[in-house]
């Protein structure tokens, strides 16, 4: 996470295949990362087969003919669906992502987005290609108070390149930005 963060991206890849090499367990997201960091490296390169592998391997319920979609692998669901789409395999990504987009509004609460859900509903909703309600669902998100991974989510994540010139997208993200930074002021002036 921090390594892409850094855009350190060649570090941030070999630690993600050392660890799934290894087995490391999905304990914090830990799938979720090292997966999306191999993803990354396949939009990257144009070659999704180890990726893709990968993510079959390590959650078969998402690939079934039904994908089984349920807060441990929403997000896993989203990106991998992801990796489809651009294989060129539309028919089984659509299915994943609608039902990324049922499953997510079956389970949202209030504050349910900073963990586990993330914002999966969003990165679903942008690769059906349906943006209007992408930035309806960031914009409950972000008022909602979601801000863990908010950079992974939004300025790392290739799923929000179709939004990254959009105005109202622009906004959100600024608002994530700007209330971070307050809180930041906030904490330094009580110590």
């Amino acid at each position: 996470y921090l390594l892409t963060l850094q855009d350190r991206h060649a570090e941030a890849l070999t630690v993600a295949r050392a660890a799934l090499a290894m087995g490391v367990e999905d304990r914090w997201r830990s799938h979720q990362l090292l997966l999306r960091t191999l993803r990354d490296e396949a939009i990257r390169s144009g070659n999704y087969q180890e990726a893709l592998a990968w993510y079959e391997k390590l959650n078969p319920a998402i690939f079934a003919g039904e994908p089984q979609i349920d807060p441990g692998n929403i997000a896993k669901a989203a990106d991998g669906a992801q990796l489809l789409l651009m294989a060129g395999r539309r028919d089984e990504a659509e299915r994943i992502l609608e039902s990324v987009v049922a499953k997510y509004a079956e389970l949202y609460t209030l504050g349910s987005s900073n963990y586990p859900l993330t914002i999966a509903d969003v990165d679903a909703l942008i690769l059906l290609g349906r943006q209007d309600e992408a930035l309806d669902a960031l914009q409950r998100h972000v008022a909602d108070r979601w801000r863990v991974l908010w950079r992974w989510c939004t300025e790392k994540n290739p799923a929000h390149d179709p939004l990254r010139a959009n105005a109202r997208y622009v906004q959100l993200v600024d608002a994530i930005r700007d209330d971070l930074a307050q809180q930041m002021r906030d904490f330094n002036e009580s110590q």
